[in-house]
């Protein structure tokens, strides 16, 4: 099980988490990531704060006890909140 995971989030590789309590919050968020970029695509986590837990979760299961989120806007103490506030505790 660990393996499978860590393998399939490695092809995959993991970026951004863009979550909001509102489609249009989400989508404001996410607007970023349609810029023309030379570095490689991602596969972003965009939507609501349980679909953030879902992926998260099963580090949580096979043992991780941290994990690295990167956020596009540091200004943006409102997604730092929702996520520390609603996806976390759930894990």
């Amino acid at each position: 099980m660990r393996s499978q995971v860590l393998e399939q989030h490695a092809v995959q590789g993991f970026g951004h988490f863009l979550i909001g309590r509102t489609d249009a919050e989400v989508q404001r968020r996410a607007a970023p990531l349609h810029v023309k970029s030379a570095l490689p695509p991602e596969d972003p986590v965009v939507g609501s704060p349980a679909q953030l837990v879902e992926p998260l979760g099963e580090f949580s299961a096979i043992g991780a006890s941290r994990i690295h989120l990167r956020l596009i806007d540091f200004n943006d103490l409102d997604h730092l909140e929702l996520i520390a506030g609603e996806a976390l505790p759930q894990l």
